[in-house]
């Protein structure tokens, strides 16, 4: 693979489009180049996320200047460290600069959603809404205004799950999802939840029918299963009930 030659501020400022071409990229490493099209030249970087190749705009040249690219590059990589989208990122602040209450993010009000729940769910109940928030939810839409989230949005981030493969988790995150919007209802934040535009988006769960336990052992075993389930509270003792 040939080494990258860094871009330089004279180099950018006599880049030219050849002729008969429709535009001409410039590498200046790290993912950053320079778009030269007949109208104007542009900053891009090219990164993935999500196992996608995607592409970020850092600005115009010359209002954007080359050290300018260089430290918005920086910055995206950071975020990339972090498992947060720049593209992602970029929407959501770009969205808070216009809106009058900043706070009502999606992570906000999962926040209080939890807190609220967490006096009546099982403490395992807590730790594994969590989790799939803090892995699967958070990174995609967390940083987003939740008035501003949409059904397509809210699918992407679940299809990530259920293209491994892993059905049953893919419908955990839709509910939860679910979960958070309708509290944010409750609590005047959005008109609607999203989530219910997605029935029928997800591929069903294939639920296998079991034989009875009758014996103590496997019953045992059921029960402690049962203790670890990751589903809500109200399906646990549904199931303890059963």
């Amino acid at each position: 693979m040939a080494r990258v030659v860094p871009l330089t501020d004279a180099k950018v400022k006599a880049a030219k489009l050849p002729e008969g071409k429709k535009q001409k990229k410039l590498a200046d490493g790290g993912g950053l180049y320079l778009m030269v099209k007949t109208s104007g030249k542009y900053w891009r970087m090219k990164y993935r996320f999500a196992d996608k190749e995607k592409t970020l705009s850092l600005g115009v040249y010359p209002q954007v200047t080359l050290k300018e690219a260089r430290n918005k590059r920086s910055d995206a990589k950071k975020l990339l460290e972090e498992n947060i989208d720049p593209n992602q990122q970029k929407r959501a602040d770009k969205i808070k600069a216009t809106s009058k209450d900043k706070s009502d993010t999606f992570d906000d009000v999962s926040k209080e959603w939890i807190a609220k729940k967490s006096n009546i769910w099982a403490s395992s109940t807590t730790k594994n809404n969590q989790a799939k928030l803090d892995k699967h939810i958070l990174p995609w839409i967390g940083s987003l205004p939740i008035s501003d989230i949409t059904p397509p949005e809210i699918l992407s981030l679940i299809q990530r799950v259920e293209d491994r493969g892993t059905i049953e988790t893919a419908h955990r995150l839709k509910m939860i999802c679910s979960q958070v919007f309708r509290y944010a209802v409750a609590t005047g934040r959005i008109k609607s939840d999203p989530t219910r535009d997605l029935n029928g988006a997800l591929t069903p769960v294939v639920c296998n029918h079991r034989a009875t336990i009758v014996e103590e052992k496997p019953v045992g075993a059921l029960m402690r299963a049962i203790e670890t389930f990751e589903g809500t509270f109200v399906v646990q003792c549904a199931l303890k009930m059963t």
